[in-house]
């Protein structure tokens, strides 16, 4: 006789091709996890975990058209702030900022909470410049999540924008603490350090940077130019001229950066400089 799968059965299948179709999306396999998911999705077209992940895997592979047109169609039926949230950040990133706004918005009102919304929200106000509306809403998201590390970055880059740097420094260092091998965050709050001119400091975070990155130019001309205006010239140089020979494109940066330190632009020509990281005598 044939075999009929109970319901449980079926649920139980279901879930392990979502896991299967979220650990290709994890994998770098889009193409995986749209099969997987499409399929998951014929037997269940308003799935919102299946619509996620097939909406987010053909969004990689640049068909954002057609994400945003499943999502809409799904939200249409159902109302569901991981979706909006996901609408949102695909209409960012095509440009279209005020429908992606719309959005975020209504997924930051749902409830209960969902963290990421604010997140999402937050960092597109940010990029508008709309620097007090963005804090009130990553402050609220806060609220919900007070170990959302990536809402702390970008609470620290908004009040950082602001001019309030003692409070932008507070949130850095809370983010740090929950990403303590994260180099995007050291670096974002090392780079906050710098522009407050607190070089030695900088320097260390830098330096931590390194650590689980060693090829990382930016943070390499970054601790160089610290380590100048801390009046340690000499591993300045050789960390400026490191950054220049791991990466040709940043040769201009770093010729400006020896040229125009404070420490540096009394004591080096520009010409000097061009000689010092090309190894010219001309």
């Amino acid at each position: 006789m044939p075999h009929y799968s109970t319901p449980q059965e079926n649920a139980n299948g279901s879930e392990a091709a979502l896991q299967k179709a979220a650990h290709a999306l994890q994998s770098g396999r889009p193409e995986e996890t749209e099969r997987i998911a499409a399929e998951a999705l014929e037997q269940a077209p308003d799935d919102p975990r299946a619509t996620y992940l097939y909406c987010h895997a053909i969004f990689l592979q640049g068909r954002g058209a057609a994400a945003i047109e499943r999502l809409k169609r799904v939200l249409q039926k159902h109302r569901s702030p991981i979706l909006e949230t996901q609408l949102g950040m695909i209409l960012r990133h095509v440009g279209q900022l005020d429908e992606a706004l719309t959005w975020l918005d209504s997924a930051a009102a749902s409830q209960p909470p969902f963290p990421p919304a604010f997140l999402e929200h937050g960092s597109l106000l940010l990029q508008l410049n709309r620097r007090d509306e963005a804090i009130v809403v990553l402050e609220r998201g806060l609220l919900f999540a007070p170990n959302f590390s990536e809402i702390l970055v970008q609470l620290g880059s908004a009040y950082a924008a602001h001019g309030e740097r003692d409070r932008a420094n507070d949130f850095f260092a809370r983010a740090i603490a929950n990403l303590p091998n994260d180099p995007s965050t050291i670096f974002d709050y090392a780079c906050l350090m710098k522009n407050s001119c607190c070089f030695a400091p900088a320097s260390e975070l830098f330096r931590r940077v390194l650590e689980i990155n060693p090829s990382d130019s930016l943070a390499r001309l970054a601790l160089g130019i610290c380590l100048i205006e801390s009046a340690k010239p000499e591993a300045g140089l050789e960390n400026l001229s490191a950054a220049s020979k791991a990466n040709a494109k940043m040769f201009g940066q770093t010729l400006n950066a020896i040229a125009s330190a404070g420490k540096g632009r009394f004591w080096l020509r520009p010409s000097a400089a061009r000689r010092f990281l090309t190894g010219s005598n001309v």
